[in-house]
């Protein structure tokens, strides 16, 4: 809150906390960036107004992905005349090609193909 909370002063959520100086440059004003904003997925929010399932839904992930992976693998299902780095290299290309919307999607997620071994 503070002394001047009813001031105007946008620089209290900038990136640096120095005012820039006073000029007709576009180039003296700092960048404006909400905090924690790479740090949040965006169904969950971040700050005051976080998601109150957000741990419970993080630990039941992890548990399930430890119970899947602490007894198979994944590898990518080959296809014909391909060796296993080409199948890696075309599992990662499939995964690059993603897109955040609401949340991080693959844009060809049919062209992932995995078998459990």
């Amino acid at each position: 809150w503070g002394d001047d909370s009813f001031e105007f002063r946008p620089s209290r959520w900038s990136a640096t906390e120095s005012a820039p100086a006073r000029s007709n440059s576009i180039a003296h004003v700092p960048k404006l960036e909400a905090a924690g904003s790479k740090e949040s997925f965006l169904p969950w929010s971040s700050g005051p107004r976080v998601c109150p399932g957000m741990k419970m839904a993080q630990t039941e992930f992890l548990s399930v992905f430890y119970t899947m992976f602490s007894e198979y693998r994944a590898e990518p299902a080959l296809e014909a005349g391909e060796s296993l780095e080409e199948g890696l290299a075309r599992m990662a290309a499939v995964v690059n090609d993603s897109q955040p919307r609401l949340t991080l999607q693959m844009n060809r997620p049919t062209d992932l193909k995995l078998k459990w071994v």
